[in-house]
């Protein structure tokens, strides 16, 4: 799962695309839930399991000996070489230690329960800005 946690925000943000493109207009009130609500389940399911395979992954420990992983997705700003002829670039990294492991568990954790709430506290509301609600909602997830 650790090898997955780029996955995390960008569940959230596809929930944002579908409901937002497709919401209002083309699915129902309980689609349009379980898309928002399913895309944070899952970014959930993820956060759980790569917390859980965090110790036994072989994650190199950093400065005090708890475990951390990171991961290189791209380099996002290439800015040339140094004086020493080594490459200056600004990468495009994700890192899990014990910490940000807390924050990732609450967030998501939170969220999705937000998201339960959120769909009987707005079933009051038209179809349109109950999907545009949700769109949101995902996408402050993201």
């Amino acid at each position: 799962m650790l090898r997955l946690i780029w996955l995390i925000p960008l569940l959230p943000l596809a929930g944002f695309l579908i409901n937002g493109l497709f919401g209002a207009r083309f699915l129902k009130r309980g689609v349009v839930a379980a898309i928002g609500c399913g895309a944070v389940l899952a970014a959930l399911l993820l956060s759980i399991g790569a917390v859980v395979e965090l110790p036994s992954a072989g994650a190199h420990a950093a400065v005090g000996g708890a475990p951390q992983f990171v991961q290189d997705l791209f380099t996002w700003i290439p800015l040339g070489t140094g004086p020493d002829g080594s490459a200056l670039e600004v990468r495009w990294s994700y890192l899990l230690d014990p910490l940000s492991a807390v924050m990732l568990l609450v967030v998501t954790g939170v969220g999705f329960l937000i998201h339960v709430y959120a769909t009987g506290y707005m079933g009051h509301e038209p179809q349109a800005a109950f999907a545009r609600f949700f769109a949101y909602l995902n996408l402050f997830m993201a």
